[in-house]
């Protein structure tokens, strides 16, 4: 592949993450639950870019925006999600997003290079309606019984009526095709400065911490199923068998639930 890198357009990222804080800013952050109208301002915002960038847009029936090439080659998804946390920071998912639009928009054009970049902002991956609903649907992992019992933790709305309100209901929900992806890619803020100060540009988190009410603080390792590692082997899951065992993984959660025992 030739040397690309002068062409990505440092000043058009910044803007397109700014133009994204501004829609529902919220002190030096933003508020953009799940379904809030800044969330789906910014849905229509992404959609109306993808195109640019050489690829068809559609925001399917869950809520996830896809832009897909038609262009011959190999293909990367990339991507991240577009909701917050409440009264969260401005780059937790735009950062992902924004970087995979901008690498559509120089190799998708580049007729020299044999393949594209696809992009895909994932819905409710802050699980305001459960638990990382828009990827699980895409990989094939989300039950209609589940999106019925869905309800938004904030007022109680369910998600068929945030989706109908929306006015996604009824559209189908789009599903990774075997095959059709190389890998996927997101990028994304680390939380703390472990890759930076020990001189590294990327890595896997490693260790993760629970602590109580009261003041015992526990750590553990885990064992991943390849369904909850959705972005490293759900798409590729005739890949995978059984369950993947990482020591001292370290998960970002939005919601935990426990019961007695456990």
């Amino acid at each position: 592949m030739p040397d690309i890198t002068a062409r990505f357009d440092g000043k058009r990222v910044l803007a397109d993450l700014n133009t994204l804080r501004a829609i529902g800013a919220y002190k030096t952050g933003v508020h953009k639950p799940t379904f809030s109208e800044p969330h789906l301002r910014s849905l229509a915002w992404l959609a109306a870019q993808l195109p640019a960038a050489g690829l068809a847009a559609t925001i399917d029936g869950i809520g996830n925006v896809l832009g897909t090439s038609a262009k011959a080659g190999p293909k990367l998804l990339a991507g991240s999600h577009l909701e917050s946390q409440n009264h969260a920071g401005w780059l937790d998912g735009p950062l992902g997003v924004i970087y995979a639009l901008e690498a559509a928009r120089v190799i998708n054009a580049d007729p020299g290079i044999n393949g594209a970049v696809e992009v895909a902002a994932w819905c409710d991956e802050e699980g305001h309606f459960g638990s990382f609903l828009g990827s699980r649907s895409f990989a094939g992992a989300l039950t209609e019984a589940e999106i019925d019992a869905a309800r938004d933790r904030n007022s109680d709305r369910t998600m068929r009526q945030a989706l109908g309100d929306a006015g996604f209901a009824g559209r189908p929900r789009l599903q990774a095709e075997p095959g059709r992806h190389i890998g996927y890619l997101e990028a994304h803020i680390e939380q703390g400065d472990t890759l930076e100060s020990s001189g590294l540009k990327i890595g896997p988190p490693h260790s993760f911490t629970i602590t109580s009410t009261g003041s015992v603080t526990k750590r553990f390792n885990s064992t991943i199923e390849p369904v909850l590692s959705f972005r490293t082997s759900r798409i590729c899951r005739d890949e995978v068998s059984g369950a993947t065992r990482i020591p001292d993984v370290n998960p970002i959660a939005t919601r935990v639930s426990t019961a007695p025992g456990t």
